[in-house]
């Protein structure tokens, strides 16, 4: 799997990283970071192998790509656009002008049958 990395902290050896198939994060733990230097920064584009453990992606046996392919990929998810046109409210809002509402009643005419006015 490949992905970019999206934060990390060197001096822990931990790193969040987006992966290709746009599914969920992928969570990286270096156990020998306080013997060898942690390698990546935020926007390298990586390769690891994946492991799913309690509903978590976690990315294993990572190795560099391509150094800073993305860096600001992980600025360019946090802001949010506003639409050119907002959406459309499901609930209806009410109107100052709703009209005129005409109520029709049951009549019995002469012979006794239903009709309506």
């Amino acid at each position: 799997m490949q992905g970019v990395i999206l934060w990390c902290d060197p001096y822990k050896g931990k790193a969040v990283i987006w992966c290709e198939d746009h599914g969920q994060l992928a969570f990286y733990n270096d156990a020998n970071c306080q013997t060898i230097p942690f390698a990546f920064v935020v926007g390298d584009l990586v390769i690891f192998e994946q492991d799913q453990r309690d509903g978590l992606r976690y990315a294993l046996n990572m190795r560099l790509v391509s150094a800073q392919e993305f860096p600001t990929l992980a600025d360019q998810l946090g802001t949010v656009s506003k639409p050119k046109n907002p959406p459309v409210s499901a609930v209806p809002m009410p109107r100052e002008d709703t009209g005129h509402v005409i109520v029709y009643r049951r009549k019995k005419n002469a012979k006794g049958l239903l009709w309506r006015n």
